[in-house]
């Protein structure tokens, strides 16, 4: 029934809503022959196999198969038709339609009770996860974790599969306290109508009224993702935080060795986690085709062991790839005052996809390889604020010295007059401010 639900959505472009609450796939035995099969016991008494006599092996020939034992004319049992594996080939075919629709069609899971294995699965699979405190996603319980490792190490579902856990990690779009809170949430989701969420002065110069509805709050809080509303037109959003943020890290009861982790990041860098939170968004909104609005605003990927052992190289490149393939518009705009540096211009240049990709700037803002006190250290040395010096009479070095940071600074800049030098009208279509690029989308 879920299968052929799910394929009429798909096939007819219809959003799938899934209401997730279940203990995954049913567990099952063969209930006809499970008080039939008779044992027989060895000279010591042991058991060594299950039988049936000729008559009931015939009789259950469908849900058995089994050997002749000729000096006991019985048939000793091998296996048991098990309805159970048909069970779990069921749940292959439905994980496999929503790995399907999820790449044709919006789907979002609400889990409004515990969702476990199978189940787990197809709300992971629908990309788009509103999740209830009290109810977790699973794929064992605590209690048979607790058997195979030997001791009481988790008390709780909560612990392994709660919004503590899937919302900062990004599984979990949207984290909820009520049922009636999530529905509330989808139906902002599937018309992009007001949701109150905040957003900077801005991005609420471009965007419709308060139409903002943001998605995976909880994970990668440096930079915010959601749906909008642009000139009545629905638009998928992303933006930077401008402040530091934290990333929380919950302790492992199963490592007696772990802690909780509260980590500090540093405002307008992509790190792993940014990467692919955004990269996850391009993804879905090509999904759901509605055009994307990027305010980009970073000096560069972060590049320290800890990020390149998560994998920030591989989220990163994740952007590209889904940017290459973005059918719908792409607006990329580096707002006042804001910066794009070294690789994360790279990741969002025109030259990503010319076919769908927009780029303005402000005119206050700086893009260059590296921020302007970094590139003098290495483009405007003492030899070079000497020769300047030479040529020009000066002599002070402070004098020089800021010669140097405002000559640096001037080749950050696209052009303060709303022009574009001729070598960068192939990267940039327009010096404009936020409430102008609002008229041009």
């Amino acid at each position: 029934y879920y299968y052929k639900c799910l394929q009429f959505a798909r096939h007819n472009k219809y959003p799938f809503v899934f209401i997730a609450s279940n203990s995954g796939a049913e567990i099952k035995i063969n209930e006809t022959v499970k008080h039939v099969l008779k044992p027989q016991l060895g000279s010591d008494g042991q058991l060594q196999y299950l039988y049936l006599e000729p008559s009931e092996f015939d009789r259950y020939k469908s849900e058995v198969l089994g050997t002749f034992v000729p000096e006991l004319g019985h048939y000793k049992i091998t296996c048991v038709n098990n309805p159970g594996l048909m069970n779990l080939d069921g749940s292959a075919l439905l994980v496999s339609e929503m790995a399907k629709a999820r790449n044709d069609i919006l789907t979002i899971t609400f889990v409004v009770e515990r969702t476990v294995g199978v189940g787990a699965y197809l709300a992971r699979l629908s990309e788009r996860i509103v999740q209830r405190r009290d109810s977790p996603i699973l794929l064992t319980g605590y209690q048979a974790i607790n058997k195979v490792m030997g001791q009481e190490l988790y008390d709780s579902n909560i612990q392994l599969g709660g919004t503590t856990v899937m919302g900062n990690n990004g599984i979990t779009h949207k984290t909820v306290d009520t049922t009636l809170e999530g529905v509330e949430y989808i139906k902002r989701l599937l018309y992009y109508t007001a949701s109150g969420s905040p957003v900077p002065p801005v991005i609420r110069t471009i965007i419709d009224g308060n139409s903002f509805c943001e998605t995976m709050d909880q994970y990668a809080k440096n930079v915010i993702t959601g749906r909008c509303l642009i000139n009545g037109r629905r638009y998928g959003l992303i933006y930077p935080v401008d402040e530091i943020t934290s990333n929380f890290r919950p302790c492992d009861p199963a490592d007696l060795s772990s802690a909780d982790q509260t980590i500090m990041l540093s405002p307008n860098i992509l790190y792993p986690d940014t990467s692919y939170k955004i990269a996850k968004t391009v993804r879905d909104c090509n999904v759901e085709g509605i055009e994307l609005l990027v305010v980009a605003n970073w000096r560069g990927f972060s590049g320290g062991t800890r990020d390149m052992y998560d994998n920030v190289l591989d989220f990163g490149s994740m952007i590209v790839s889904e940017l290459t393939y973005f059918n719908q518009r792409t607006i990329i705009y580096v707002p006042p005052n804001g910066e794009l540096r070294g690789g994360s211009m790279v990741v969002f240049s025109k030259s990503i996809n010319r076919e769908t990709i927009q780029f303005y700037v402000s005119a206050s803002a700086r893009i260059n390889v590296l921020e302007a006190s970094a590139t003098k250290e290495l483009k405007y040395k003492a030899p070079d604020k000497t020769k300047y010096g030479k040529l020009h009479g000066i002599s002070d070095e402070r004098l020089l010295e800021s010669i140097a940071t405002m000559y640096v600074e001037l080749n950050d800049t696209i052009n303060p007059e709303g022009k574009i030098l001729g070598k960068y009208e192939t990267i940039v279509d327009g010096v404009v401010e936020p409430n102008e690029l609002r008229k041009l989308i």
